[in-house]
Order: C-alpha cells, then sequence, then structure tokens
C-alpha cells in the first residue's frame, strides 16, 4: 500500500499539541491505517502575526508531504498561500468559521472555499451555508467509544464529591463563550430551582482525561447553543447514556431522533425551560436513556469515521 504523507495544520492548544478533537483524529487515522506518515504544524502565539511567522516554515513543509489538511478557515489561508503547487489541500471548517457574521470569518471563508481541494463540514446545516456545492463532505467528528461509556454515576458523583442527594445539571462549555448563551441556561436553571433540589456544574478547565467522569457524574448535559457545527460533547454524553438537553443546532436533531432521554428545544427561554423540566422528570422517574445505542447506529464511532476521511483522502490524491 502506497504511503500517504499528510500535515495536519492547526493553532497550538496545549503542550506544543493541536486542538484534543484533531488529536483524536489523527489517533484513529491511524488504528485504520498504520502506514500513514502524519506530522503535525503547530502554528503558536495569538493574532495575526503568529500567522505570518509560520507562513517560510510551513511552505517548506508543504513540499514534502502529498495532502495538507488544515484546520479552521484562518489556517487555511495560510496553508493556501503557503503551499507548494503539488500539494493537495483539505480543509475542516469548525463551526464559527460558517456560522460566525465577523467580516473577517466571512472573507476567509470565501477565500478558502474557492480554493480548497476537498473541504469537510460537520453537519449538513454547515453545509447548506457554503456557496460551493461540489466537493464538501458531510463529516462529523467520531466518538471514541472505549474511552466514552456508561460508568457508574454515585461513584463518579462521588469521586467528584457532588452531593447524591441533587440533581447535577452540567453546561458543557466556557461561560464566556456568547454563542453559547450560558446566561440562558442558568436563567433556566434558576427558575427551576425554586422546584427541584439542583445543582449547576460547568465543564470547563477540565483535563481531557476527566471529561467522562464528569458526563457520567452529570444527572443531564444542558446545551443552549445559538449554533454548533456537529457538537462533540453531545455525542460523548450520549455513548454515556447521559440525558441531554439542547437547542436545535448542527446535527441535533438527527441525533436526538425518537431516542429516549433526549430532549431538543427552539431558541426561545420558555422552550429551553420546558426541555429541562421534562430531562429532570425523566431522570426522576428513573427512566434509562439509549443514546449510546442511537450513537452505534448512526456509525459515529471514531472508526467509522476515521474510514470516510481516508477515502475522501485517496479521493484527494
Amino acid at each position: 500500500m502506497v504511503e500517504i504523507k499528510i500535515l495536519f495544520v492547526g493553532r497550538e492548544k496545549q503542550d506544543e499539541t493541536l486542538s484534543i478533537i484533531v488529536e483524536r483524529q489523527i489517533e484513529s487515522l491511524y488504528k485504520i491505517q498504520p502506514n500513514l506518515n502524519i506530522k503535525r504544524f503547530i502554528i503558536k502565539g495569538n493574532g495575526i502575526a503568529s500567522y505570518l511567522r509560520s507562513y517560510f516554515s510551513l511552505r517548506k513543509e508543504s513540499s514534502k508531504v502529498d495532502i495538507i489538511h488544515a484546520n479552521y478557515s484562518f489556517t487555511a489561508v495560510l496553508a493556501i498561500l503557503a503551499k507548494k503547487k503539488n500539494c493537495r489541500l483539505v480543509v475542516s471548517f469548525m463551526g464559527d468559521d460558517v456560522f460566525s457574521n465577523s467580516l473577517l470569518l466571512k472573507a476567509s471563508r470565501r477565500f478558502v472555499i474557492n480554493r480548497a481541494d476537498q473541504i469537510i463540514v460537520k453537519s449538513d446545516e454547515m453545509k447548506s451555508k457554503l456557496c460551493r456545492k461540489k466537493n464538501i463532505h458531510v463529516i462529523p467528528n467520531g466518538v471514541n467509544l472505549s474511552l466514552f461509556r456508561p460508568l457508574n454515576s454515585e461513584e463518579c458523583k462521588y469521586n467528584l464529591k457532588w452531593d447524591l442527594n441533587k440533581i447535577h445539571v452540567l453546561f458543557p462549555a466556557s461561560i464566556d463563550r456568547p454563542e453559547k448563551r450560558f446566561s440562558v441556561a442558568q436563567s433556566a436553571y434558576k427558575e427551576l430551582t425554586k422546584k427541584y433540589s439542583l445543582e449547576l456544574h460547568i465543564l470547563e478547565d477540565i483535563s481531557p482525561s476527566d471529561v467522562v467522569t464528569y458526563l457520567n457524574a452529570a444527572d443531564l448535559v444542558f446545551l443552549t447553543s445559538s449554533w454548533e457545527g456537529s457538537s462533540n460533547i453531545t455525542k460523548e454524553s450520549m455513548a454515556c447514556n447521559t440525558p441531554v438537553v439542547s437547542t436545535n443546532v448542527g446535527d441535533t436533531a438527527n441525533l436526538f431522533h425518537e431516542t429516549k432521554g433526549y430532549f431538543i428545544s427552539d431558541h426561545s427561554f420558555e422552550d429551553i425551560r420546558n426541555k429541562l423540566e421534562e430531562a429532570i422528570i425523566f431522570h426522576q422517574n428513573q427512566e434509562i436513556p439509549n443514546g449510546r445505542d442511537r450513537i452505534i447506529q448512526l456509525q459515529l464511532d471514531e472508526k467509522n469515521i476515521a474510514k470516510q476521511v481516508l477515502n475522501m483522502y485517496n479521493k484527494t490524491l
């Protein structure tokens, strides 16, 4: 089998690595095709200056690979400008680089979609936002079903020192990201504390290896986003059989479709609050969700997603 040389390009997230999602994708690709030759090009620092500093190094590295896989639109702009002519470009749009109304993101998106060889988006909703109609692949991020699995909820609560007599609601995002609409989640939660014994937790600054403990300790996960590509935390929660309340964003409607324990709302405060209460009652009734079965049914495990990405690489070449 011919060796494919791929250069993953993205911003540094922590300790000389790319984002955890990209790192997991690389790992899953190796599992199905160990002879892949994958390298990382990490853009360090912040702002436009960090991209400018990376230009010549990336141009040099592009001459050594078959494909550059750029993650995020700004990274893709750099890759387009720096890559050698014989190097193919695959771009993964991540979410806000499609949905944001920022003029800079709009300009970079337009620049990229006209020049990339292949484009990956996370949902049909993202695809519908792009004017280009060919060579766009809807490939959501896969779930590591070995890592994200049901664990004993009481043991997880005990390990986190959570009160076993309360219903634990997990908001799985930074409260500082406006698109996550924490204020809406907080208002719905506060209103329902008048009727139920609840405790709200924020999944922020948590080690990736600890996320599965939080998801299993939570009695329900609560998302109020104004947009998502294909929410990774939603799929990971489902893989743990943890109930989820989410606004109708990304591919959530397809993920939740008639699946017990999963509640989808519109973007109004009233419906968000009502769906949160439905999930609380579902928990109180000790009903059993079956999100993991749905993830398996949709073939959203890492192995199947990695096969789709690899097939797309082969098409690119």
